[in-house]
């Protein structure tokens, strides 16, 4: 999904809603250290799986824009929130913990596979995408 750009956002005691060009995105800090990162696809759609039981403690979120990129944090975390709904997620420390790809991917090798493994994903019903045939 295309977010496009940061537009606004409002924060709601530990929970930042994050208005882009295009959707919404949910930051919910449910402890100093548990993230809950959430777009709902469908309006009606409001909640994750992710995070079984009730986790959440009280938490002070802090958010600023700096520049074209927001800043959430917590006592214990940086979250760095980009343009289309990327993000960074950093210790107080600065230490990395984990960081959405903003390149362009390639592919690393090209799939090569006769014409009847084509022709049989057919049949089942898939579509064969970008694949070489021998």
């Amino acid at each position: 999904m295309n977010y496009g750009r940061i537009k606004s956002f409002n924060i709601e005691g530990s929970r930042v809603e994050i208005a882009f060009e295009n959707a919404v995105g949910y930051i919910t800090a449910v402890t100093e250290e548990i993230i809950n990162v959430f777009s709902p696809f469908k309006p009606e759609c409001n909640h994750s799986f992710a995070i079984e039981g009730d986790k959440s403690k009280h938490v002070h979120v802090i958010a600023n824009m700096v520049g074209s990129y927001m800043v959430i944090s917590t006592s214990k975390l940086a979250i760095y929130v980009y343009d289309n709904f990327m993000i960074k997620f950093m210790q107080s420390d600065g230490t990395l913990i984990c960081r959405d790809f903003k390149g362009v991917r390639e592919a690393q090798g090209v799939a090569v596979i006769s014409q009847e493994a084509i022709e049989q994903a057919r049949m089942e019903g898939l579509r064969a995408m970008n694949i070489s045939t021998v």
